[in-house]
């Protein structure tokens, strides 16, 4: 990303590029995260393969025991996890004292304590490190083994098998209160290439609930020597002597990123800062891609204090891949799809904005890089998916092989976006066979309802034919070498629950890179008289593909779109590509809401993107009109992020506020600091969208302007609360309420703009539906109105409803 100077605009995908000497609306990417640690510090602060423990210790109260499963891998921690574990300094977690190790991370127990002192300065053997478990809750649990995997040395100093280097193991006894002997540990030799599993069998007078073990290692205590490598420790019942469901992962490894739907495949990654999602590429092979920015997961940039930094970003690790035995002439490629900058911020040349490709080698545990893509000019396609294929060479071949992607960028924010789909290693490959036997649903690219994402049920209720769509779009893809005829089916559901099933579709499925789609109807009679708050799914899946035999991923078959009924309206699909924002003192944001009948405003929910600088704490005024030339509700607020990637700040109202027909609600800013709202860029509704940067010349009035420049959705939101009552007092044709010109020919003006609702009988008391009339502001004469037009000549019943009071007015309409 280019350098920011002397900010005035934020532009849709570039920010600070150009400079205008008039400020003005506009769109940015977004986010940015809370560490800058990188791989050379992390390898640092591992030194020796120890990191110190500094978590206070956990008392455990009587009882106070864990239960079963008990397991740990240490994975992911720089310390003990105080949950399973005693307290002890001494013990060091490292990914890089284990080798060929099963996991990521072991555990080392040796002759060195957490403060780099030895044990003791004399050549003498004794007790050195140990670890020791919380209580354990075996009441009744016979059959129960605890297995864990060890290795000897490693990359550290190996015990000695001619002395008493040695690692025991001992349980607690549940009468005397003293340790137990079970095992006692020792290695002929250094283990370098691979760790061994041990299984003991607890016998049943040991089973209590408080049951403990520990591993106790024994060496010369004056100096770093005599280290055990553990892994993967755990109590399992009816465990036999070798444990096959641990090792590494078996080619082939492939990863479409679709089964964890926005979470990473914990099975093949470790955590990682990339985002899941099916919002920021375009046209990707398949649902779903790995995003990599300035961004971790969260949402938090990973240098928030300084807009030019610059480094490492995002990274994704595999868990470690079993590649032994392999040579070159196995033909072992690892290949995947990568999209740079999509409907999110494009990389450019000005730096070194990178994404990579890096092995770990085996010998120096230290990252090799084996590809890496570099933009040499500005002229990337943000839509274009390219296919890469990397031939693994020998030397980064073994039991234990890891790669990883690794993104370089601005790490103040979501900038320098690369997208990665369709991960796979596997042998027998070449770079020229680019298909593969996979195909399945690629997205359903609209929503439910034809104005919102999600809406209220009094907003639906009575208006379904005009809120609902007629049809989704669903598109399909196809990765294989032909074109495929497959059958497809749908499942509208409910809260889960099935509510119609389409007959089955048979569609022929276009080769990739094209897409295929088709319209599927929605049934709309089956989404009358929903509950007042519930979810809608629509589901898509294939009937016909794993009768073909030829499917790889079965769980790429089926998409999903979700729609809610509930207390808010939403334009956007709860996803920010994008940051709006406006760089003027005084200036102001609204977004103009259409209601159906009127409802009561409570809250406005506003989607905050951490972007460049930490705005948190600005003040800014929130704003309700009715319309552009009026304010119904203002009030100073403070501006607060969400507490992770999407999140709403909902700010609630002082008492509820009843709208009618349109209005709008926004901010005022309260200095020049750009206040970034989330911006959706796949729902498209920013006609609806107004800022005002001055007044019209000579009034007290804001020159609003419609944001056109970028298509899209601000993510703010109006939230209501509608409840009937019970408790309401008649007044039948009072004069607290006027309604005129009485008769006329469908068009009546209330004189009083407190009216929540209205309903309409006829003279026989049979009410009309809702949809027959309509209440909305007449922003000329700022009058509440009803349009009956469309009502036959005659004598109707007018319910007004406003405060806890309902005014009947028996009305004429004309020919």
């Amino acid at each position: 990303m280019k350098k920011i100077v002397n900010i005035i605009l934020l532009s849709i995908l570039y920010l600070g590029i150009t400079q205008l000497a008039y400020a003005q609306a506009s769109v940015s990417p977004l986010r940015y995260s809370k560490s800058n640690i990188t791989d050379a510090e992390k390898s640092a602060s591992r030194k020796r393969g120890m990191l110190q423990q500094t978590v206070p210790l956990r008392t455990h109260n009587f009882g106070d025991t864990v239960n079963l499963p008990f397991a740990d891998n240490f994975d992911n921690a720089s310390s003990l996890d105080l949950n399973l574990w005693e307290f002890n300094p001494n013990i060091s977690i490292s990914d890089t004292a284990g080798y060929c190790f099963f996991k990521s991370n072991v555990i080392t127990l040796d002759c060195f304590n957490s403060s780099g002192k030895k044990y003791a300065n004399d050549t003498i053997y004794g007790t050195t490190d140990s670890l020791i478990s919380k209580p354990i809750n075996l009441l009744a649990s016979t059959d129960t083994y605890l297995s864990f995997y060890w290795q000897a040395g490693g990359n550290l100093d190996a015990p000695d098998s001619i002395k008493f280097d040695s690692l025991i193991v001992s349980f607690l006894s549940p009468t005397t209160k003293v340790w137990v002997k079970a095992s006692v540990l020792k290695s002929a030799y250094k283990m370098k290439d691979n760790f061994k599993f041990t299984s003991i069998k607890i016998v049943d007078s040991l089973l209590f609930n408080g049951f403990k073990f520990k591993l106790q290692a024994v060496g010369l205590l004056n100096g770093v020597q005599d280290a055990w490598n553990i892994d993967y420790l755990k109590l399992t019942k009816n465990s036999s002597s070798t444990d096959s469901s641990i090792g590494n992962i078996a080619l082939p490894f492939v990863d479409d990123f679709t089964t964890k739907q926005t979470n990473i495949n914990t099975n093949l990654w470790f955590s990682s800062g990339v985002t899941i999602n099916n919002t920021n590429a375009i046209n990707a092979p398949t649902p779903n891609v790995a995003t990599f920015d300035g961004i971790d997961s969260t949402g938090a940039p990973y240098n928030f204090n300084n807009s030019f930094a610059y480094g490492a970003c995002d990274q994704l690790i595999s868990k470690p891949i079993n590649l032994g035995n392999l040579i070159a002439k196995d033909s072992v490629y690892l290949s995947f799809f990568w999209q740079a900058g999509g409907l999110v911020e494009l990389p450019d040349s000005a730096q070194t904005d990178s994404i990579s490709v890096f092995f770990k080698d085996k010998t120096t545990r230290t990252w090799v890089k084996t590809w890496t893509y570099v933009p040499h000019d500005n002229k990337l396609d943000p839509a274009a998916f390219h296919l890469v294929f990397i031939n693994i060479p020998d030397s980064l071949m073994y039991n234990g092989s890891q790669f990883k992607f690794q993104s370089f960028g601005n790490q103040s924010g979501a900038w320098d976006n690369w997208h990665i789909d369709y991960v796979r290693i596997d042998k027998n490959r070449n770079k020229t066979n680019s298909t593969y036997a996979d195909f399945g649903c690629a997205n359903i690219s609209s929503k439910f309802f034809k104005n919102y994402t999600s809406i209220t049920s009094e907003q639906l209720k009575g208006f379904e034919d005009k809120e609902i769509r007629d049809s989704l779009s669903i598109s399909y893809f196809n990765l294989s070498s032909g074109e495929i005829t497959n059958t497809y089916s749908s499942i509208l559901s409910i809260n889960g629950l099935n509510n119609d099933t389409t007959s089955s579709n048979t569609i022929l499925v276009l080769k990739y890179p094209n897409l295929s789609t088709q319209n599927i109807p929605i049934n709309k009679a089956k989404l009358y008289n929903l509950p007042d708050s519930c979810t809608l799914s629509f589901i898509s899946s294939s009937q016909k593909q794993q009768n073909l035999n030829i499917d790889l991923f079965p769980s790429n078959d089926e998409s999903t779109i979700i729609s809610k009924v509930g207390n808010y309206l939403a334009y956007d699909d709860g996803s920010a590509e994008g940051a709006f924002g406006i760089n003027q003192a005084a200036g102001r944001v609204i977004y103009k809401i259409k209601l159906n009948r009127p409802d009561t405003l409570t809250a406005i929910d506003i989607n905050w993107v951490k972007s460049v600088y930490n705005i948190e704490g600005t003040t800014f005024k929130l704003l309700i009109m009715p319309t552009l030339t009026s304010i119904k509700y203002s009030q100073q607020v403070l501006l607060s992020y969400g507490d992770s990637l999407n999140a709403f700040t909902r700010y609630k109202l002082d008492s509820g506020i009843v709208m009618t027909d349109s209005f709008y609600i926004g901010y005022e800013q309260n200095s020049a600091t750009v206040l970034t709202v989330g911006y959706d860029k796949n729902e498209i509704s920013n006609q609806h969208i107004y800022y005002a940067i001055n007044y019209i010349s000579g009034t007290n009035l804001y020159n609003w302007k419609p944001f056109v420049k970028t298509a899209g959705s601000l993510m703010m939101r109006p939230v209501f609360e509608h409840k009937p009552t019970n408790t309401l007092r008649t007044i039948s044709n009072t004069n607290a309420v006027n309604v005129y010109p009485n008769p006329s020919q469908g068009l009546f003006t209330i004189d009083n703009d407190t009216i929540s609702q209205i309903k309409v009988f006829s003279v026989l008391g049979k009410e009309i539906p809702p949809e027959n009339y309509q209440l909305y502001y007449n922003e000329i004469n700022h009058k509440q109105m009803v349009d009956m037009t469309t009502l036959e000549t005659g004598f109707y019943i007018l319910h007004l409803y406003h405060h806890q009071l309902l005014t009947t007015k028996k009305i004429f309409i004309q020919p």
